[in-house]
């Protein structure tokens, strides 16, 4: 902009934002329209150009800038149209690799909780199996305390039993 006045510098951005916000919230509308139908058109973002174009012809034409303020004019002098449609087209790709992006760790977000609820199960899996092998190592060992007792009665009272005649065999 060649003007140094502020005033007219800060409406001209204001129209140009009111510009790319039209040409965004009509490419959203026929993403969505798309999508519903179950398929994402490659012409959202030429009719977004056109829209432009239509809604705006002055602003482009008289200036050559796009929603942006950039200036973009072919050899005639006019607004590059490929361009600025490349770059709504790149603006909706980012878009949805955001999109992409967000999705993919919701899902990483779920699975962690997913995982940290089996970890806390697991964990107590492990505490009562700790239990029980400690419960079933001290019945172990009273059993066999046990065993050696008999045993140390059985070696006291075979002397006894051999005057009988029975043998014992341990």
């Amino acid at each position: 902009m060649e003007s140094s006045d502020p005033g007219a510098y800060w409406a001209q951005l204001q129209r140009d934002l009111d510009l790319y916000c039209a040409a965004v919230a009509r490419n959203m509308e026929a993403a969505q329209q798309d999508l519903s139908f179950g398929y994402l058109s490659s012409q959202a973002a030429s009719d977004t150009t056109q829209f432009v174009y239509e809604a705006f012809p002055n602003e482009i034409e008289d200036q050559g800038r796009d929603p942006n303020g950039i200036l973009h004019q072919d050899v005639q002098g006019k607004p590059n149209a490929k361009r600025m449609r490349r770059m709504l087209l790149n603006r909706e790709s980012a878009r949805r690799s955001r999109k992409r992006k967000l999705d993919h760790l919701n899902d990483l977000e779920s699975q962690v909780s997913q995982l940290s609820a089996e970890n806390v199960s697991l964990q107590k899996c492990l505490a009562d199996m700790t239990q029980k092998y400690k419960e079933a190592t001290e019945d172990n060992r009273s059993l066999m305390d046990n065993v050696e007792a008999l045993r140390t009665k059985i070696l006291e009272v075979m002397p006894m039993t051999s005057n009988c005649g029975h043998v014992v065999r341990m």
